[in-house]
């Protein structure tokens, strides 16, 4: 069968959706889910909709027109704080603008495009009459925070024979995505005035050493090797201590985010952390710390002989025309919670993940236009009766 998506239509809604910013901080995915719950009407989604958090909502689109099988498509409405809009090309970092074949705006590849081919996607397969099944599509809130959104939508009783996530793979079929598990860890000292700083104990250097020491710790996870997603990795991405410039420091605080391959189980993952802590402390007896985990989401992995697997790989060599390269989202999504209620699931989408959270963040005109005709065609097979 012949699918031809209406490529204006899709450009014009993803340049829509890139317009509507939705930034994470603050959290406001209010005026994008009025839109997207607009259009989804439009198309003939039934529309479910609650606050997942205060002010944040969750979209649940449903659409059935027979007994057939039933896919889910899953997204996220919020992005990633912009930036500063002078270092954006387009001066705009909402602007939607087509660029020599590229369009750009945060969330452009994270992950509004995916979510336009969603939709005209569904929208080309009712056109053709094509559709023997249910479409589900869950539009979450918080994605960049919590990541908890879909678990939300699934404890109310969704469910599905098999399922896409569509953050950006360059239209690659991806089975497997990395965990993560975030920490507060906390240094203590005793405070002084500068001019004698003997008198005190200084946080922020008990903490350069545990940096440095978490340093070296995460270059040995370069030795550990997943098939599909490389090494787990570790990293300090913020850092805060000292309460005035002539005060001794008697706290320091950083936030570590270590990322788990499957296989790796969270009471190993934090119980090496410890160690190293522990270490420490030994060495100097002045070192005193606290570890305090505020998040952790588990990696996941679908069969690769999945049907969804499966039919992907099908789908994506009849329309891109190349044998589709099968591997591994190395960035932490909410996949999980789908793989974990027994939906068998994909990651798939156009755009890359490597412009995702970036200044000039675009996406390729034409990986959206592939992405939406894949996911028709998907719809088409996915909902066949078995």
């Amino acid at each position: 069968m012949k699918i031809q998506v209406d490529r204006e239509k899709i450009l014009r809604l993803t340049s829509s959706l890139v317009k509507i910013p939705s930034e994470n901080p603050p959290g406001n995915e209010r005026e994008v889910a009025n839109y997207l719950e607009s259009e989804m009407k439009k198309i003939g989604f039934k529309i479910s909709r609650y606050d997942f958090k205060p002010g944040r909502p969750n979209l649940i689109g449903r659409l059935k027109t027979g007994d057939g099988r039933t896919i889910i498509f899953d997204g996220h409405m919020d992005t990633v704080p912009a930036g500063n809009p002078d270092l954006w090309i387009t001066k705009d970092p909402f602007s939607g603008e087509i660029i020599d074949g590229r369009l750009y705006g945060r969330g452009s590849a994270d992950m509004k495009s995916s979510i336009a081919a969603f939709l005209s996607a569904v929208e080309t397969v009712l056109d053709k009459s094509e559709l023997e099944g249910e479409v589900l599509v869950f539009l979450v809130s918080d994605e960049e925070a919590s990541g908890m959104g879909t678990k939300d939508i699934l404890s109310k009783g969704y469910a599905a024979d098999m399922a896409v996530v569509g953050e950006p793979t360059g239209l690659e079929v991806m089975i497997a995505h990395k965990g993560v598990v975030r920490w507060r860890l906390s240094t203590f000292g005793k405070s002084a005035h500068s001019s004698s700083p003997e008198k005190g104990i200084n946080a922020i250097y008990k903490m350069a050493k545990a940096c440095l020491e978490l340093r070296r710790f995460s270059e040995r996870l370069q030795l550990r090797r997943h098939p599909l997603l490389g090494s787990p990795t570790m990293s300090i991405n913020m850092i805060r201590g000292g309460e005035k410039d002539n005060v001794i420091p008697d706290f320091c605080e950083v936030s570590i985010d270590r990322r788990l391959v499957p296989g790796e189980k969270l009471e190993d993952v934090e119980s090496e952390l410890i160690n190293v802590l522990e270490g420490i402390k030994r060495r100097d007896k002045e070192f005193h710390y606290r570890l305090d985990r505020y998040q952790y989401i588990p990696p996941s992995l679908t069969k690769p002989d999945a049907d969804i697997v499966q039919l992907m790989k099908k789908i994506v060599r009849k329309v891109v025309g190349v044998e589709p390269k099968v591997s591994g989202f190395k960035a932490t999504c909410e996949m999980v919670h789908l793989v974990n209620s027994g939906v068998p699931t994909v990651i798939f989408g156009s755009g890359k993940l490597e412009q995702a959270h970036k200044i000039n963040e675009y996406v390729e005109v034409e990986e959206i236009v592939k992405a939406a005709e894949i996911y028709a065609h998907l719809i088409v097979n996915a909902t066949k009766h078995e």
